[in-house]
């Protein structure tokens, strides 16, 4: 019965720092990906990419 509590008591402790752990590796990715979002080009510059709305590739039949 005491290795039991032992155990779940370590369990338990493992678990808080596997937590932890978790955390900061979130919050690390989560600040890496902003600063990627942030190092990108401006979303509107994609539009010169796609075919201008007068082109006949934009005006195919059966899109809305």
């Amino acid at each position: 019965m005491r290795a039991a509590s032992v155990s779940f008591r370590g369990s338990a402790q493992l678990h808080m720092l596997m937590h932890d752990r978790y955390r900061t590796m979130l919050r690390t990715v989560r600040t890496q990906a902003a600063q990627q979002l942030r190092r990108l080009p401006d979303p509107r510059s994609f539009g010169r990419r796609a075919p201008a709305p007068t082109s006949p590739e934009a005006q195919t039949p059966g899109l809305p």
